[in-house]
């Protein structure tokens, strides 16, 4: 979990100014086609004799999958933010309840 809080926190940190530059749109279609990615070479590994063989990868993809975290989160909070201007408040805290029920 610690590697994927760390790739979260550069993922929201580059995703974010990366967003301010080039936009939205290639950012989330950037963590898509990581996702993709990271969820083939999970599905390609993911076997007993492989698996103490290639430790190392299960961290590599845990980072992965922060930075694609970082990615989402940075995006969608920013529209939150942008949508809905006036109501700020009661759009994130709806945000926040729809996301605690969901896990």
């Amino acid at each position: 979990m610690s590697v994927f809080g760390a790739g979260d926190v550069v993922g929201s940190l580059v995703f974010g100014r990366l967003q301010d530059k080039i936009g939205k749109k290639p950012v989330i279609l950037t963590g898509g086609v990581l996702t993709i990615g990271v969820s083939v070479v999970l599905m390609l590994i993911d076997q007993p004799t492989l698996q103490a063989k290639y430790l190392y990868v299960y961290y590599i993809l845990a980072l992965v999958n922060g930075l694609i975290d970082g990615a989402f989160n940075t995006t969608l909070y920013s529209t939150l933010g942008i949508v809905f201007k006036d109501k700020v408040e009661p759009a994130f805290s709806m945000f926040r309840l729809f996301q605690a029920t969901s896990t």
